[in-house]
C-alpha cells in the first residue's frame, strides 16, 4: 500500500528515570528472502503506462518484490489465488498491478490503441473490462487502497471509487465488507452481471475480480455454525461460488469471478483453521507464499523486556526508558482504545508530544492525526490494534508494544509496521510476569526461530 506517513519522536523533555527490568531478549531472523529473476517491472509483462506510473511513484531504481513476482503469472491469467506474504512486502501492488492490467485486456498489448483511447480521454465501458472489487476490513484501508489504485490508474482509461458510491460506471471499487456486499447486491452490479459475463470481458477473462485483503480479518466468523451464512463476507464469497458452479468445476478460469485472498497471516495448522476453510471452500485456489510468510522480516530485530513487577509504574518506566534509548521514529501499541489514550496522556505529562489512533475516533480524526504526523519531521503515534492491519507506515524505526499483543498473529501484524520494503527496524515488547504474556512470548520466539507449520 502506498500512502506514506513519516513518523518520529518529537524533540521534547523526557523523564530520566531508568526502566526497571529483569532481562531482555533480542532476536533476529537470518533466513534470506528468495531472489527471483525480474530486474524491472517490464520483465513481469507490465504494460508501458503502468511501468511509467510505478517508476514515478516508487523511483527509477525500484524493482518488483518477491510476492509481486510470484503472484504475477497467476493473477494476470485470472487464476483464483491466495497470496500470503509478510507485512510490508508489497502485497497491495502485487494484486493491483496485474488486475488493473487485466481490466485493459488486449489493450495492454496494443500501445497504439491504448494511446488513442487515452488521448480521447474517454473511459472504457465497464461492459468491456469487468470490475475489480477490493474488500478491506476498515475505512482507513479503504482510503489507502483507493489512493493507490487512483494513482496507478492516473494514466489509464479506468475510473476508481468507493463501494459506498454505488456507481455503475466504476472499473475499480474499494469498500469495507458491508459496503462491498451492498454494492454487489445493488443495481451497480446485479443489473449488468449477465451482460458482463456473456458479452463483455471475453472468453477466459473474469467479469468480476474480487480481492479480499487482510483476508483472515475479513473472513472472521465464517466457520461459526448457524450464523455464518448471514455474514456479508459470505454474500461476497457466494458470488464466486455460484459462478464457479456454472462453469467447468475443473477449470481455473471462466466462472465469471476471479477470487484473490491476500494476507500476512493465514493459519492452517488444523481442520478448524482459516487456511483449512479456504482450502475446503476453494479447492482449486492457487497458494502463493513468499519465503518470509508467517515470520518477521529479515531486517527486523525483536526484543522482549521483562517487567520487574506487575505495578503500572514499572510498565510506565519501561516505556519512557525505551523511548529515550531509541530516540527513533516510533509507533506504540496498546490493547484497547482506552489504554492507548492513557499511554498518550502519560507521555504528554512527561513532555513528549504524541497523537492517538484508535477506532473510537472518527475516520476524519484518524486521518488528521496521520496527516499531522506526516507533516512533521518527528512524532510518536500511540494506537490500538486498528493500526496493525495494512496501514503503510514508512520510515518507522521502532514499534514499541506498551502492552503485549494478546496472540501471535496480532503481534506479527503490529511489528509489520516497521522494517518495511526491505528496510530495517526494531520491535520492542514490554512483557509482564503473567502466565498469559509469558506464553505468548514463547510462541512468538518459536515463530521467529522456525516459523509455523502452515498448509
Amino acid at each position: 500500500m502506498f500512502i506514506l506517513f513519516s513518523l518520529g519522536l518529537l524533540p521534547a523533555r523526557r523523564s530520566t528515570r531508568a526502566a526497571q527490568r529483569e532481562s531482555s531478549l533480542a532476536l533476529r531472523r537470518t533466513q534470506p528472502v528468495a531472489i527471483l529473476n525480474s530486474d524491472a517491472w517490464a520483465d513481469l509483462g507490465l504494460c508501458s503506462p503502468l511501468c511509467a506510473t510505478v517508476t514515478k511513484l516508487l523511483g527509477d531504481s525500484s524493482v518488483p518484490s518477491e510476492p509481486q513476482q510470484l503472484a504475477w503469472s497467476h493473477l494476470i491469467t485470472g487464476e483464483d489465488t491466495a497470496l500470503i506474504s509478510e507485512a510490508g512486502s508489497g502485497k497491495t501492488l502485487a494484486y493491483l498491478l496485474p488486475l488493473l492490467q487485466g481490466l485493459l485486456g488486449p489493450l495492454s498489448d496494443d500501445e497504439d490503441a491504448l494511446l488513442e483511447i487515452l488521448t480521447a480521454d474517454t473511459p472504457l465501458p465497464v461492459t468491456s473490462t469487468g470490475v475489480l472489487l477490493v474488500v478491506v476490513p476498515t475505512q482507513d484501508l479503504v482510503q489507502q487502497v483507493l489512493a493507490l489504485a487512483a494513482a496507478l490508474s492516473a494514466e489509464l482509461p479506468l475510473s476508481v471509487g468507493p463501494a459506498s458510491a454505488q456507481d455503475d460506471s466504476m472499473h475499480v471499487v474499494v469498500g469495507t465488507v458491508p459496503a462491498a456486499a451492498a454494492w454487489l447486491g445493488s443495481k451497480a452490479w446485479v443489473g449488468r452481471r449477465s451482460t458482463y459475463v456473456a458479452d463483455g470481458p471475453g472468453a477466459g477473462r473474469p467479469a468480476l475480480r474480487l480481492v479480499v485483503d487482510e483476508a483472515d480479518v475479513c473472513l472472521a466468523g465464517v466457520q461459526r455454525k448457524g450464523t455464518s451464512s448471514k455474514l456479508p463476507i459470505m454474500q461476497l464469497l457466494s458470488a464466486h461460488k455460484t459462478q464457479q458452479r456454472r462453469a467447468d468445476p475443473d477449470a481455473t478460469i471462466g466462472g465469471g469471478v476471479q477470487l484473490v485472498l491476500a494476507s500476512a497471516t493465514m493459519p492452517g495448522q488444523n481442520k478448524a483453521s482459516m487456511g483449512a476453510f479456504v482450502q475446503r471452500r476453494f479447492p482449486h485456489i492457487h497458494w502463493v507464499r513468499s519465503a518470509g510468510a508467517h515470520r518477521p522480516v529479515v531486517g527486523l530485530e525483536t526484543e522482549f523486556i521483562q517487567l520487574a513487577s506487575s505495578e503500572s509504574s514499572s510498565r510506565v518506566a519501561a516505556l519512557l526508558s525505551a523511548l529515550q534509548e531509541a530516540d527513533a521514529r516510533t509507533v506504540i501499541f496498546a490493547n484497547s482504545a482506552s489504554a492507548a489514550e492513557h499511554a498518550a496522556e502519560l507521555l504528554r505529562s512527561e513532555g513528549i508530544d504524541c497523537h492517538v489512533f484508535h477506532p473510537q475516533l472518527a475516520p476524519e480524526e484518524r486521518a488528521h492525526a496521520l496527516e499531522t504526523l506526516h507533516s512533521r519531521a518527528h512524532g510518536v503515534l500511540v494506537c490500538s490494534g486498528l493500526a496493525a492491519r495494512g496501514i503503510d507506515f514508512v520510515g518507522v524505526e521502532l514499534v514499541l508494544q506498551y502492552e503485549l499483543a494478546p496472540n501471535v498473529i496480532e503481534y506479527m501484524h503490529r511489528v509489520g509496521r516497521t522494517a518495511r520494503g526491505g528496510g530495517s527496524g526494531r520491535a520492542v515488547a514490554l512483557v509482564a510476569q503473567t502466565p498469559s504474556e509469558q506464553s505468548v512470548q514463547k510462541e512468538i520466539e518459536r515463530c521467529i526461530r522456525g516459523g509455523w507449520k502452515y498448509i
